[in-house]
């Protein structure tokens, strides 16, 4: 198996070649080549502080669960001290193809980018979004995740809602003229059924 994926490997590097295409992890390994030279150049200037050969005082990266863990270790090197590293993400919302993010995969990273340094974990229990129904449906769903893909996120306390909020109102629409009619036609003014950012239509499929 091993064999047969590399032989796709090199195929797929060809492919971009001969076309000029590059993907996203051609950029972060050339952003990452560029980092160690400039660490390197610097390394021989006793002018520059040891401490701030980097510009960057501080970064801070949201949605940091889509990130891979190339990307990741680009930032450590990007950063000047781990203090003022602060990354915000929650596992379970991670939508990237191929990215299995958990937060003790950064504590390694920082281990090694740091002397052994370990990052400081703070989860935000209440969840100010979204009120208390939501977030019990949401955290069986999150269940399941953790049964089916233990292994591909972390393991946390589910959120907490500051009120219960409304409960769900089911509509059965047998067709799409219906649902568009429904949708179109539901005004705030006139409508029992509140429409916008609080509400959500699930189908079955895209069909």
């Amino acid at each position: 198996q091993r064999r047969a994926i590399y032989s796709l490997y090199e195929k797929y590097e060809i492919f971009k070649k001969k076309r000029n295409y590059f993907d996203e992890m051609d950029f972060v390994y050339n952003l990452a080549g560029r980092v160690a030279l400039f660490h390197k150049s610097m390394m021989g200037n006793e002018s520059q502080d040891s401490q701030g050969i980097l510009p960057f005082d501080a970064l801070f990266v949201d949605e940091v669960q889509d990130f891979t863990q190339a990307e990741l270790y680009l930032l450590t090197k990007l950063s000047k001290d781990p203090n003022n590293l602060m990354l915000a993400g929650d596992t379970a919302q991670s939508i990237v193809v191929g990215v299995s993010f958990r937060f003790t995969d950064v504590r390694q990273i920082f281990y090694q980018s740091f002397g052994g340094c370990e990052p400081q974990l703070l989860q935000l229990t209440h969840n100010y979004r979204s009120h208390a129904g939501i977030l019990r449906l949401a955290a069986c769903v999150v269940e399941l995740l953790y049964f089916f893909f233990g292994d591909s996120l972390d393991k946390l306390p589910p959120d907490l809602g500051l009120f219960e909020g409304p409960k769900p109102v089911i509509m059965e629409v047998t067709s799409t003229e219906d649902l568009v009619l429904m949708l179109d036609g539901s005004k705030r003014e006139t409508s029992r059924i509140e429409f916008g950012a609080h509400q959500v239509v699930i189908v079955r499929n895209e069909e």
